[in-house]
């Protein structure tokens, strides 16, 4: 590393900071102003997304843990939604995907919504199975049909026109039915 990048410094309040740790009220000699893993903004250090200011060199953006762990790594936040970083406090917020909530003991980790116990899925009166961030309808009820993954009465069905053969032997008739969705109506 060169005498410029090493002394390399960002002007914060009319002091200067260089990368020894040392303060001064003049620019640092061949200033360079390099911040690294940001840029001198504002006259300070600005940390590029998924960084964060390191507490002791005002210069180095350290990567925010937390968001630089390797998918399905025991340590991973924010399983089952986005890691959020935020580089003002140097921590970060998990979003979870849908189907998933955050933790109640630890918001940074998202758990399965049981979605047959705390929502209206539709499947009632029929079984309903959780699956990851989902679940699945099944076994409606007799007078009840599995349409759109949801338990229906068959006459909620948009009635559609039938057809009505008349028998002229014996004076019957009879109707044949629509197939709509592999269900006869």
């Amino acid at each position: 590393m060169d005498f410029e990048t090493m002394n390399a410094c960002c002007v914060f309040l009319s002091l200067v900071t260089c990368l020894h740790h040392t303060l001064g009220l003049g620019p640092c000699d061949q200033v360079t102003n390099v911040c690294i893993n940001g840029a001198c903004q504002n006259q300070s250090c600005t940390c590029n997304p998924g960084f964060i200011l390191d507490p002791v060199n005002p210069l180095l953006c350290n990567p925010i843990p937390q968001c630089n762990l390797m998918p399905g790594s025991p340590d991973q936040q924010c399983s089952n939604g986005i890691c959020l970083p935020q580089p003002q406090n140097g921590q970060f917020s998990c979003s979870c995907y849908p189907g998933y909530t955050p933790n109640a003991a630890n918001p940074n980790i998202c758990d399965d919504v049981d979605e047959c116990l705390t929502a209206n899925t539709g499947c009632t009166p029929g079984l309903c199975f959780n699956t990851p961030g989902d679940y699945v309808c099944s076994g409606c009820v007799t007078g009840y049909i599995l349409l759109y993954g949801k338990c229906e009465v068959p006459m909620s069905v948009p009635a559609l026109p039938k057809l009505i053969y008349k028998n002229p032997i014996n004076g019957g008739s009879f109707m044949m039915a629509y197939l709509i969705d592999d269900i006869f109506l």
